[in-house]
């Protein structure tokens, strides 16, 4: 099997065995199908990007889009699915090299950010009110979780992360819940980071003051901080 690529105090690994499982499953399905499939298997000691939450996740999309801010774990994951999805699309006459630099010279244009603003209207959406929406967001609850000490970055467990986020009100237990597309958290810190003692590691906005412990709970048993930096690529390995 392969080697462990995440820190000894990261629990991960055993998660790696049954996403590559799964993985091959998926491919299998697909061929039995006759549809051509691969599967990329991504590494998960830290939610992809910088922001989690409905409304933030979606700001963070078209940031990255129009070239605002493009974090690099996000870009590198886009970029792969995309090369993948053109050269099987193109029933693999282009190589899937040339496939990616075609999918970096899109990205470095504003095509797909107006492409994004045309999705958005079909469905409804008024992307000025969605603007407007931002800025008054930076106002909200807001709960800073700080470094205890000087260090790096080694972990902040992704699914600790997604179950906050559900408890704060970003996500359903039940079809009918309502989901507070305002809460959510933005990651100041990634792993691989320095960070000094105070430092803010990661930003919550959120409705109740009541959530605030819990919140501090959960940052504190899900961001691991090391003597030593620490990170892995994020695609572990391409099923095909």
């Amino acid at each position: 099997g392969a080697a462990n690529p995440f820190p000894t105090d990261v629990p991960v690994l055993p998660e790696l065995a049954q996403a590559r499982e799964l993985g091959k499953k998926l491919v299998e399905v697909a061929r039995a199908e006759q549809v051509d499939a691969v599967a990329i298997v991504t590494r998960m000691d830290e939610p992809l990007g910088y922001n989690v939450g409905n409304h933030l996740e979606v700001e963070e999309s078209a940031d990255f889009l129009r070239g605002v801010r493009q974090e690099a774990g996000l870009a590198e994951v886009v970029l792969v699915l995309a090369s993948w999805m053109v050269f099987l699309g193109g029933r693999k006459k282009i190589a899937l090299g040339k496939c990616r630099q075609a999918c970096l010279e899109m990205l470095s244009s504003q095509a797909p950010f107006e492409c994004f603003k045309t999705m958005l209207k079909a469905q409804g959406g008024d992307w000025a009110a969605f603007e407007k929406e931002s800025e008054r967001l930076r106002n909200w609850n807001v709960y800073e979780w700080t470094s205890p000490n000087d260090g790096f970055v080694r972990g902040i467990r992704a699914r600790d992360i997604g179950f906050l986020l559900n408890d704060i009100g970003g996500g359903r237990n039940r079809k009918e819940d309502v989901i507070d597309p305002k809460a959510g958290f933005e990651m100041m810190k990634k792993v691989g980071d320095a960070v000094k003692k105070g430092e803010v590691v990661i930003r919550a906005f959120y409705r109740d003051e009541a959530l605030v412990k819990k919140m501090s709970a959960v940052f504190n048993r899900a961001v691991t901080i090391a003597d030593s930096a620490s990170k892995a690529p994020w695609v572990l390995e391409t099923l095909t």
